[in-house]
């Protein structure tokens, strides 16, 4: 799955603006309580040949959907930053 093989994101957006991957880009949505599963990692550290990294989001306890990124130095997934749809061009 890091090599982008077999991976099967929730969704495949074509986003106006986005030059890589021809306008689209994967997304994958993951609730808290796997977060840092053996799959989610490995889905986190997925890119693919074409659409490159994935976006992978959670929903923090105020309701707000937040990007994740994996930190090398944990070997942890964790909340990074708040999505913006306004964003998705260079994600």
């Amino acid at each position: 799955m890091p090599s982008g093989d077999r991976y099967f994101p929730d969704f495949a957006i074509k986003v106006a603006g986005r030059t890589a991957g021809g306008g689209l880009i994967l997304v994958e949505t993951k609730g808290n309580h796997i977060l840092n599963g053996d799959n989610t990692i490995d889905k986190v550290l997925a890119r693919h040949k074409l659409y490159g990294v994935p976006l992978m989001l959670v929903q923090d306890a105020g309701g707000r959907f937040m990007t994740v990124k994996h930190f090398p130095s944990t070997g942890r997934n964790e909340e990074d930053q708040i999505f913006r749809v306004e964003n998705l061009p260079g994600y």
